[in-house]
């Protein structure tokens, strides 16, 4: 069992922060841990060992109990993706109703500090090509799992999709593949544009009437199957049913 003493002191002032006196549920206002602590990825472990620690009143050190609920509201602006599982934890399974809540309240925290984070990877101007698909990844799940920051999101994705001219081919495929995975239905125009330009691999991304379907805009039924396909599938049906059509050369002897 951790006491008080066995925390860095970039943590040990949590301890003594005293009561809680913004709600849960008003996050922008939320004291500023991170910055007013100068606490880093480093402290991540700490933190959630500190979250869950129990909130029982302690009359030696009275502000100890708050220590738990100011641990969870800075892991929350840190956006460390390790301290996710436990949030969730905590809302699904944690007794602690108060902790629950602010939890509750750091899952949208914490998913806004870690949006923000991968927009900076992605603006880097380092980064491949591959691993901004990856970061592409990241933020449509990040959408899917945390609903609350769906169209923030979205945001991202149809902002990138926007600048398709300036992007390679996989990009733009795995852009329109995010907008369709959180069901973008205000971005279909933008999505036909891009797809019929020729500069998204729709071999990522499906096809735009397969894309159309995805979104609940159509149905399967309302196109010829060749147009569910991409590009390059369609051009291998079409390259058999000529291959079926050709009369074949008689055969020659020797």
């Amino acid at each position: 069992m951790f006491t008080r003493n066995d925390y860095p002191p970039s943590v040990y002032p949590l301890f003594d922060h005293g009561p809680v006196k913004v709600k849960a549920h008003d996050i922008d206002n939320w004291f500023d841990y991170v910055g007013h602590y100068d606490l880093d990825e480093i402290d991540v472990i700490d933190l959630i060992e500190m979250m869950g620690r129990s909130r029982r009143a302690n009359p030696k050190h009275p502000n100890d109990r708050y220590a738990p609920i100011h641990a969870c509201r800075a892991l929350a602006q840190l956006g460390d993706m390790v301290a996710e599982e436990y949030f969730v934890y905590l809302v699904e399974q944690g007794k602690d109703k108060v902790l629950a809540k602010n939890a509750a309240a750091a899952l949208t925290v914490w998913g806004r500090a870690n949006l923000a984070n991968r927009k900076d990877y992605f603006d880097d101007p380092r980064m491949a090509a591959q691993t901004r698909i990856g970061i592409v990844e990241e933020v449509w799940q990040l959408g899917l799992r945390l609903p609350q920051l769906r169209d923030d999101c979205v945001e991202f994705l149809t902002t990138m999709l926007s600048q398709y001219e300036k992007y390679p081919y996989d990009l733009n495929g795995s852009f329109v593949l995010g907008l369709v995975k959180l069901k973008a239905t205000e971005a279909s125009d933008l999505i036909e544009q891009v797809l019929a330009s020729g500069k998204a691999n729709d071999e990522i991304s499906g096809s735009w009437a397969a894309v159309q379907v995805a979104l609940g805009l159509a149905n399967a039924d309302d196109f010829e199957p060749d147009r569910l396909l991409c590009a390059r599938d369609r051009q291998r049906v079409l390259e058999s049913k000529l291959a079926i059509m050709m009369p074949k050369k008689p055969a020659t002897g020797p």
